[in-house]
């Protein structure tokens, strides 16, 4: 099933018990997230990015790739890969401009 990009962004991800689960499980999800920030399904890259965005400094990995996403044609894939740049430690200058979007 197509996801429509309309519906991404709707709720609240912390309610998606995997997502809960691969926040409880810090650093060493880092890997597999960052790796699913290239998936073809937007939701998937939106819901990594989110995922990243918790973990905080523990997902300065994957800051190269976020910041890959920041360019993402899906807007609120974009806009959630540049709130989960900013909360991993990386820079927000890079961020600034998908922020004056919304």
């Amino acid at each position: 099933k197509q996801t429509d990009p309309a519906d991404l962004g709707r709720g609240d991800p912390r309610d998606v018990p995997v997502l809960r689960a691969l926040i409880g499980v810090g650093g060493p999800a880092v890997g597999p997230l960052t790796a699913a920030l290239a998936d073809p399904n937007p939701l998937v890259r939106l819901q990594a990015a989110f995922v990243l965005g918790e973990l905080g400094s523990a997902a300065r990995p994957a800051l190269p790739e976020l910041e890959k996403l920041l360019r993402d044609p899906v807007g609120d894939v974009a806009v959630e890969a540049a709130c989960s740049l900013v909360r991993a430690g990386g820079d927000a200058s890079k961020a600034a401009p998908l922020f004056k979007l919304v």
